[in-house]
């Protein structure tokens, strides 16, 4: 059936715009003639234009229409007051009327009075991380490391869970370690761009700990040594290396003192000592302290005698054997070992260096510098004389002939 009087040809499509963006709302009629078309905000009734003119005091509120049957409403910049339903109506008898809405979404957005700021606990206790956002629709709350480590959680049942992120708008954390120190990242969104986000720097305090991995150190004289200790503590401390004797050690020309972190809480203690002399040796202390304590380590340096150096000699008739060179302040220790009658040194290192004698009776052939042995020390000294007797008295009947 066909009608001649003013008609919605189509219905008004709901707009969905961003917060301070440009809205508009068409509505489309056949058959007008001369009836006019009214746009109104439905909750208030408030009448905003009618045909071409704007009824409204509001500034950012325009009309439009293509000359034809489309009739625009357009609401610039657009408040979250704006949302909700509008009516174009056609001022028939009785009038007709149809509703389209407006959806105003506004991005999510911290709201930091309500949230936490920085927060320092003691290593032991609980800390409550909270995050509140504001934005339409209501975003929501993702914390997660911003170093990319899991997060450590602790279940009621007092066992122990790592979580990549926690949904939620309050991070609870339970008997706070140290591990747990770092930034954590509060992210809000809600499908509306951009996803904002802001850090909470949880710092954890501890007095200082000191973990020495050589307590026991060899070098020679004249040489160069380094000293460790690895350190954790929180807040920063107060750190310096002392001597046995009470001196503390600063750099110069005999001490380099360095810090080298390792991470935001732990770092490493070198000490480097130059030129060796026997005053040298001792005991080294590194001493670490904060606000909550102090902690002590210990390395005891000792004078290191460096190996003697192999030598390989063959005995001809008339001459003399030089068995070994000592390199300077070189001693050893002997202890026989019954195994082809060689005699082995004992020696404060694992490296194995031998010298050994050629052209002589078999039956007492070698003496090699080399590893420790568990023999006993007086009965070495007594085998090395007579094989001293022995050589000595090879040596002579050489000679004689």
């Amino acid at each position: 059936m066909v009608t001649t009087e003013p008609h919605f040809a189509e219905p008004i499509q709901n707009v969905t715009v961003p917060i301070d963006r440009n809205a508009k709302l068409s509505c489309i009629v056949d058959k007008l003639g001369g009836n006019r078309i009214a746009w109104l905000k439905s909750d208030s009734h408030t009448i905003l234009t009618i045909h071409t003119h704007v009824i409204t005091h509001n500034s950012r509120i325009r009309t439009s229409h293509n000359g034809l049957r489309q009739w625009n409403l357009h609401i610039d910049s657009v408040k979250e007051k704006d949302r909700g339903f509008y009516m174009c109506q056609i001022n028939t008898s009785p009038m007709k009327h149809q509703y389209g809405y407006l959806e105003v979404v506004v991005p999510p957005d911290i709201s930091w009075d309500e949230t936490s700021q920085d927060v320092s606990v003691t290593e032991g206790e609980s800390v409550s991380l909270t995050c509140k956002a504001v934005g339409y629709p209501k975003p929501t709350i993702v914390w997660r490391r911003e170093d990319g480590q899991l997060i450590v959680l602790r279940l009621e049942n007092k066992k122990k869970k790592k979580v990549e992120f926690v949904n939620t708008e309050s991070l609870n954390i339970s008997r706070v370690h140290r591990r747990h120190m770092g930034v954590y990242l509060c992210i809000a969104s809600n499908g509306i761009p951009p996803s904002v986000s802001k850090r909470v720097r949880l710092q954890v305090n501890f007095p200082p700990i000191i973990k020495v991995p050589n307590q026991l150190v060899g070098a020679p004289l004249g040489t160069e040594v380094e000293l460790e200790c690895f350190v954790e503590v929180s807040p920063s401390s107060a750190n310096y290396w002392m001597k046995d004797t009470g001196a503390v050690l600063i750099n110069g020309s005999k001490y380099t003192v360095t810090e080298t972190p390792t991470t935001h809480f732990r770092f490493v203690m070198r000490l480097v000592i130059r030129q060796l002399e026997f005053k040298d040796f001792g005991t080294y202390n590194c001493v670490s302290k904060n606000s909550l304590g102090e902690a002590q380590g210990s390395v005891r340096l000792r004078v290191f005698d460096m190996p003697s150096t192999s030598i390989r000699t063959e005995v001809e008739e008339g001459k003399t054997i030089d068995i070994t060179k000592n390199r300077q302040h070189h001693t050893y220790q002997f202890t026989p070992v019954y195994q082809n009658e060689t005699i082995y040194p004992q020696h404060s290192t694992e490296r194995t260096e031998a010298v050994t004698i050629s052209g002589m009776n078999q039956s007492r052939q070698g003496v090699s510098v080399g590893a420790p042995s568990v023999k006993n020390y007086h009965l070495a000294t007594v085998l090395l004389l007579i094989l001293y007797s022995l050589v000595m008295a090879n040596l002579s009947l050489l000679q004689c002939i």
